[in-house]
């Protein structure tokens, strides 16, 4: 009964096993081609002055991404504890330049509004610093 129970426990760990294995897979597949898709993007947005800026934070972050797909996918073949660590080391790295970004969008979209908002009340003869106060 005893090996009946270590036998089941044993069965259980190799599905487990096979299952975060293919799992590891499927996202590494998925992790290349985002990856590769933010590489091309940082590459065409590098052709202007202007587009490097952004394109090649992409281009990196494109890179560090297809790196740990690599590492997990390794990881999954060998189980080697440090291959996870460089693929999650990869990935934080992958993640933090996608924040930067994505911040400095924002500011960038609310510094255009803010200039379209001038703009438009220019437009219509309003004056923001002006409150229409005597002198």
């Amino acid at each position: 009964m005893e090996q009946s129970f270590e036998s089941s426990t044993n069965q259980t760990q190799n599905m487990d096993t096979l299952i975060l294995q293919s799992r590891i897979r499927e996202m590494s597949n998925h992790m290349k081609f985002v990856g590769l898709f933010a590489v091309i993007y940082g590459a065409i947005a590098t052709i202007t002055i202007i587009g490097a800026l952004i394109g090649i934070p992409y281009l990196i972050a494109g890179l560090r991404l297809r790196e740990s797909a690599a590492s997990y996918k390794d990881y999954a073949m060998m189980n080697d504890p440090r291959l996870l660590i460089t693929a999650f080391e990869k990935q934080s790295s992958f993640f933090f330049i996608m924040k930067v970004l994505i911040i400095i969008g924002l500011v960038i979209v609310a510094i255009y509004m803010l200039i379209l908002l001038m703009f438009v009340l220019g437009f219509m003869g309003m004056n923001l610093f002006d409150q229409g106060l005597p002198v």
